[in-house]
This record gives structure tokens, sequence and C-alpha cells, in this order.
């Protein structure tokens, strides 16, 4: 499946009035945080008290929101949203060192009147002028195929002055067998047959987002990508015997799947007087293939069907 996505939207805030900044602006400086030990931003919002962090995620399927505002979440950096769609605010606020974050606020009320997630409480995450850091972590997953699969994440952003970058990647890997096991009866009650249902399966997920934003005339431009790759692989059979073990039918079901998803986004903010304008246009190309078999050794023959969508 091919899908080419384009979105120009824009938005418009009005600011707060001064005198409800402190009813509905609540500052939690980031001391507040220390112990806690967090590493990340990330990590930040989710100690914050009375703020839940809505942060579906387009590439697993998340439907928790639909559109361009429901993707970018609850979440502000630096008062601006997120110029992408299928990068999640886990994995932005996740490239965030938590030494960079100066403070974070949560807006209700006529803070927030007027935003496009129509979110009746944001978060905004305010970070210092210029820093640089990163994280990482690796490991592997062992499971009841005894096959170590290697799991990875990194994350690294830097500000210099007006020009602002970030990077980040995730690997993760799965191998599994489940299995069921069955008995027929016939109306007596009586074992006629007995079925195994082994279903060994390997999943394989690679993504590298980024962003990079600077100033350009009166206004500033944001750069955002991300490309999504996941791999499945699974080789289930059915096996039907007696209940003495001499086989009656034996079906192989091989299924393959691969997803590949690209993203490339642009977002302009200006302030217009009292007014403050964001334009953003996304590109987003999807691809789905999958191939099936199915094969049937019985005392009767084998029979064989190919399935293959792109």
């Amino acid at each position: 499946m091919h899908a080419l996505l384009l979105f120009l939207i824009a938005t418009v805030d009005t600011p707060s009035p001064g005198g409800s900044a402190s009813t509905d602006r609540v500052v939690y400086e980031a001391a507040f945080y220390s112990s806690y030990a967090p590493r990340t931003a990330l990590d930040m919002v989710n100690q914050t008290p009375g703020f839940v962090l809505v942060a579906p995620d387009a590439n697993n399927g998340d439907e928790e929101r639909r559109g361009f505002a429901g993707a970018v979440g609850n979440v502000l950096i630096d008062g601006q949203r997120l110029g992408a769609k299928s990068q999640n605010l886990r994995d932005v606020l996740g490239r965030v060192a938590a030494k960079e974050v100066l403070r974070i606020e949560i807006l209700r009320g006529a803070e927030v009147a007027g935003d496009a997630s129509g979110s009746p409480v944001l978060a905004n995450v305010v970070r210092t002028p210029s820093a640089g850091g990163g994280t990482w972590q690796a490991g592997a997953e062992m499971t009841n195929r005894d096959k170590p699969k290697p799991n990875a994440k990194f994350a690294w952003s830097g500000r210099s002055d007006v020009v602002e970058y970030s990077i980040g990647g995730v690997l993760y890997g799965h191998d599994h067998l489940s299995s069921g096991r069955f008995e027929l009866r016939d109306a007596d009650d009586v074992v006629v047959a007995k079925k195994t249902y082994p279903i060994p399966h390997v999943n394989d997920e690679y993504t590298l987002n980024g962003q990079v934003s600077f100033p350009v005339g009166n206004g500033k431009l944001a750069l955002t990508g991300q490309a999504y790759l996941f791999k499945h692989h699974e080789k289930p059979f059915q096996l039907s015997t007696t209940p003495d073990g001499v086989q009656l039918e034996r079906e192989l079901d091989p299924f393959n799947e691969r997803i590949n998803t690209n993203e490339a986004g642009a977002t302009y903010q200006i302030l217009l007087g009292d007014w403050d304008l964001n334009l953003t246009g996304l590109v987003t190309r999807k691809k789905d293939d999958w191939h099936a078999t199915a094969t049937r050794n019985s005392t009767r023959g084998t029979c064989t069907t190919n399935c293959s969508i792109e």
C-alpha cells in the first residue's frame, strides 16, 4: 500500500491575559525533579503532578487521537508544537537531556484557549538557551526460543543560540515461540485426534528520526523527518495425528510482512502582531508488503495456496 499525504495547517493562538498567570500557569523548576534522578525531559514530564502525557504513536496504529493536532499530543517545547505526524512526543522528549530543561509549565484555562489540540491541560517544556547532550541504552531480549535479540536506543540533541537539532534511533528485536495443543473428541467424549499448532515468529523494528530548526526571515523554520521499518516472519504449522501419534495431516503456513514508513515535514512559525501563526506541511509515504503460503499434506494429497499483496 502506498500513501501520499500532504497537510497544510494554520493555527492561531492569542496570548493569555496577564492576570490569569497565577491560576492558569503552574511552574515546576528543574530542581523540583532532582529527587527522581531524571535522564530526559520525558522522565520529567512523567513525574509532573496533575499532568498525563498524551502521545499517540502513528507507527503502531495508535488511534487514540486522529488528525495532525491529535498526533502531536499535549506537550509544547519552548511554546511550540512538534511539526511531525509520525514522530510521537515520547521520541522527541526522550532526545532532550534533563540537564537542558529549565522548567516545565502546566497550562490550563485561558493559557490553552484556542490551542489546536483542544486539550484542557498542556505542558510546556522550557529549555536552556544553549546545550548539547544525549542518552543511549542497549540490551538483549531472551524468550523461550533461547536466542538473544538485540535492543538499543540512542538520542542526541543540541542548541546553539538560534539553531536547534536532534537525532534519535531505536532498534527492537523479538524472537518467540507460541504454541497450542488440542484434542478432538466425538459425541461420546472419546479422543479421536490430536492437533499441535506451534507458531515461531520473529519481529525486527528500526526507527531513525531527527529535526532541525533555524530562523528564516522574521520567523522560524523547523524541518523534521522519520524513517521506520518493521519486519515480521513466522513459520507456523498445524500437525494432526491419531491418538497414538500417527500423522493424519500437516499444514505449513509461513507468513512474511514488511512495512516501510517515511515522513518529511516542515513548520514555519511567525508572529503577526498579537497572533502566533504556524504553517505545517507533511508528506508521508507508507508501503506494506506481505506474502503468505499454505501447504497441506494429508492422506488425500497435497494442496498449496500462495497469496501476496503489495
